[in-house]
């Protein structure tokens, strides 16, 4: 696990709140002026010209997120710009129950929702909980009994206003009403520049792009808050982990994490709160000549987050996915018996006396991978490969 708070992190956060806040607010100011028409503020005759004519979203943006108002468990009634004053001229008959019930409640909540969209896009893991908590106590009518949001706000929230699908696609969300800039997943990737899996640091996760500027290749990007379940954190920076698709898809899925049960990496990574190691099953492996061993992780047991280290490795299955890396433990063996643990201090003091070649470059060369915990990120088995020179006492 990798921790990938830096000193950039706020500023590329703020990148990334620039890129998505227009888009975001358009959705917004579409469902204030509805619940307004709802009320009686606005006329419904005036629907065309408020909700179509004056928004600067394209008219197929419109009509889905009209639709998300209509949400019954059958279908979503198709609002388009030839029916939206029959629609809002009756609205029993089209709208979901719950909205009509609260409408003026709604109106205030997405007023203050669109007050709270750079807090919810940039604010770190701990206060968008915080957020996400008093909004739900202010207007209790959006979550049910078990606190979950009832299924209609969910999906206005999810598939609407903080819209990962539409963000995370070819062409993203336009950056202001010219829509010739846009911000994608590829390009909150490229800004992080983080590249291997913030999970496993295992996988390269780089980002590549056509001489065009077309997205080809990014990471996965995990919501470490389920954006199903966590419809509001569905764009916010430190909710978004890039990640390879083995550790988001396959193994974390959809599971419910919480930061008291499993490591965020926007807080903490291993760092020293876990150590690889190895086990040799045979003499041979001992002494380099042979693979048959076992790799693992094993947590401080002294450090205040011990549980959270020990669950997140259990579910990413760091033990048994780096034991078929025992060929990486196998070569530093190799190294420290042919040079009697001197292995780094001959390449530096000896084969390369000339060069005066700083620590970090010597331990590149020397072991094919970076020193410094802040640089771990930037190749795989970065953490395997210090933990293991250091236990085999090379450095």
């Amino acid at each position: 696990m990798l921790n990938l708070k830096t000193k950039k992190s706020p500023e590329i956060a703020a990148k990334h709140f620039e890129g998505v806040k227009y888009y975001i607010y358009q959705v917004l100011d579409y469902y204030i002026n509805a619940f307004d028409i709802l009320i009686g503020n606005l006329s419904p005759t005036d629907a065309v010209n408020i909700l179509y004519t004056s928004s600067k979203l394209d008219a197929n943006s419109i009509n889905t997120i009209g639709g998300k108002l209509c949400y019954t468990k059958k279908a979503e009634t198709k609002i388009t710009i030839g029916n939206i004053i029959g629609i809002y001229t009756n609205p029993t008959k089209n709208f979901n129950n719950l909205f009509l019930t609260h409408k003026s409640e709604f109106k205030q909540f997405f007023e203050e929702l669109k007050s709270l969209v750079e807090d919810i896009i940039i604010s770190e893991p701990k206060e968008l909980l915080n957020i996400e908590q008093k909004l739900k106590t202010k207007y209790p009518f959006i979550q049910n009994t078990n606190g979950s949001y009832e299924e209609p706000v969910r999906r206005l929230l999810l598939l609407s206003v903080f819209n990962y699908n539409k963000f995370s696609d070819k062409t993203g969300f336009p950056k202001d009403k010219s829509k010739s800039k846009h911000w994608r997943r590829y390009d909150l990737a490229d800004a992080l520049n983080v590249n291997t899996c913030a999970y496993c640091n295992r996988i390269y996760t780089f980002s590549v792009f056509s001489e065009k500027g077309k997205g080809l290749i990014s990471p996965s990007i995990d919501h470490f808050f389920d954006k199903a379940k966590n419809p509001l954190f569905a764009l916010s920076f430190y909710n978004l982990i890039p990640s390879c698709t083995n550790c988001n898809s396959t193994l974390k899925g959809g599971k419910e994490f919480a930061l008291s049960n499993y490591v965020h990496p926007y807080l903490s990574g291993f760092g020293d709160h876990a150590k690889f190691k190895y086990n040799p099953l045979d003499i041979d492996a001992s002494i380099g000549e042979s693979r048959n061993m076992e790799v693992y992780i094993e947590p401080d047991k002294n450090s205040p987050i011990k549980r959270q280290v020990e669950n997140s490795i259990e579910l990413f299955q760091i033990n048994k996915v780096y034991t078929q890396h025992a060929d990486q433990v196998q070569e530093l063996i190799k190294k420290k018996i042919i040079s009697n643990s001197r292995y780094l201090e001959i390449l530096r003091n000896e084969t390369y006396e000339n060069l005066n070649l700083s620590l970090d470059d010597s331990y590149r060369l020397a072991f094919g991978n970076y020193f410094n915990e802040a640089d771990f990120q930037k190749r795989p088995l970065a953490k395997l490969t210090k933990d293991l020179v250091k236990e085999l006492k090379m450095i």
